[in-house]
């Protein structure tokens, strides 16, 4: 059995300039219309790339986040491969929350901001938006969970995520056995490649 983890394309989020400085309220908007964000000409170049060594591999399965970025990659590998998309809704980017205890009217680098809302992410309480780790490495697990079952010794399955999703996962996998991660890449259209043990 043999799993290829691959991140999406560029996205114009991706894209975005890190400098830029930006307020909480944008942040806030900037993260509820992440979902959204398509590709760029780059991401889809990097996504047709990837859908021709993807076919070299023969793949039984192709499951995809239902974010935009995500299944758009995977629709270019789907035309490639022939292959039905299934799409996961737990299979979606862990997002940064709005960092708490900064002042409204604070302007930051698009990069700080980033950075704080994971942070922010580490500290136990309830976000008023987004999911904590603790509660996003429960959904690793079940989107993880829900694709083995359907799942034999045969299967070449190729799963489209977030750079976030994949990390996780193999995290998840390293630490719990019965897999052999033989490469990992998070970079745009990377390839993270496992093997059943």
């Amino acid at each position: 059995m043999r799993v290829y983890l691959i991140r999406h394309g560029q996205s114009e989020e991706n894209a975005a300039d890190l400098k830029r400085l930006i307020g909480l309220e944008d942040f806030r908007q900037l993260l509820e219309h992440a979902q959204h964000s398509p590709l760029t000409a780059l991401g889809r170049e990097q996504a047709a790339t990837v859908a021709e060594e993807i076919a070299a591999f023969k793949p039984t399965h192709l499951y995809s986040s239902p974010y935009i970025r995500a299944f758009d990659t995977a629709q270019i590998i789907a035309a490639r491969v022939g292959l039905p998309i299934q799409t996961i809704n737990e299979l979606h980017e862990i997002s940064a929350i709005v960092p708490f205890l900064m002042r409204r009217e604070r302007h930051r680098a698009l990069r700080t901001m980033y950075i704080r809302g994971y942070l922010s992410q580490l500290i136990p309480h309830r976000p008023l938006w987004g999911e904590t780790w603790w509660v996003a490495q429960r959904r690793v697990i079940k989107a993880w969970n829900t694709m083995l079952e359907q799942w034999s010794p045969s299967t070449r399955a190729v799963v489209v995520a977030h750079r976030a999703f994949i990390w996780m996962t193999l995290r998840y996998l390293q630490r719990h056995g019965g897999w052999r991660i033989i490469r990992r890449s998070t970079d745009n259209t990377g390839i993270s490649e496992l093997e059943s043990i």
